[in-house]
């Protein structure tokens, strides 16, 4: 008897830890970071403005030298998804960026940390 009630303390400590390890949420607000380039570590703001039913809009400001990262730099409209504690978003084309330029991040949230890449190559970390 004592067995089966450990098992099931067990059990449920288990699947209570699992709902709040999958029930963290994504909101709006500001978040500071930096993103580290070859050359330069850049600060970086990055605006959550929406999250419905999966769907994320928001801003990145990116304070880089423009000189060697003229795409990087400055404020960049971002859309995108997030899902199972990860954030995917980029600069949709029609934006009004720069021509051929593109900013997107991919970014694994946990507590109010994000941290992952900028541009799939360089590492970006932010929290609130």
């Amino acid at each position: 008897m004592m067995r089966q009630t450990l098992r099931g303390i067990v059990l449920a400590g288990s699947l209570g830890w699992l709902a709040m390890a999958s029930a963290e949420d994504l909101a709006p607000g500001k978040f500071s970071g930096t993103i580290s380039f070859p050359k330069q570590r850049a600060s970086a703001t990055l605006e959550i403005k929406s999250v419905d039913a999966g769907k994320v809009t928001g801003t990145l400001v990116v304070n880089v030298n423009a000189k060697n990262y003229p795409c990087s730099f400055g404020s960049h409209e971002l859309v995108g998804t997030f899902a199972d504690g990860k954030l995917k978003v980029r600069q949709p084309a029609d934006s009004g960026g720069p021509k051929g330029c593109t900013a997107s991040l991919q970014l694994t949230l946990q507590d109010a940390h994000l941290a992952g890449t900028y541009e799939g190559d360089f590492p970006a970390d932010f929290s609130r």
